[in-house]
Order: C-alpha cells, then sequence, then structure tokens
C-alpha cells in the first residue's frame, strides 16, 4: 500500500491514518449490515 512508502516521521501518521480508514470502513458496512444502512463512519 502506499502508506508504507513513507519513512521517518510521516510513517506513523500514514499507519494511523490507514488504522482509522480500515475501522471507520467496519463501522459503515457494520452499520449498513445491522442497522438497516445507518452510516456510523
Amino acid at each position: 500500500m502506499t502508506a508504507y512508502a513513507f519513512s521517518g516521521p510521516y510513517r506513523g501518521l500514514a499507519d494511523n491514518m490507514l488504522k482509522v480508514s480500515i475501522y471507520n470502513l467496519h463501522f459503515r458496512i457494520s452499520g449498513f449490515a445491522g442497522l438497516g444502512g445507518i452510516d456510523l463512519g
């Protein structure tokens, strides 16, 4: 993934952004599946 192309002080920031994106996506999918399409992200 492009996030891993970063190095130094930007590496941690990119990793955190990637984790947050996955986390939000997970809740959007969970919301659509479990709560009738409510977007929790």
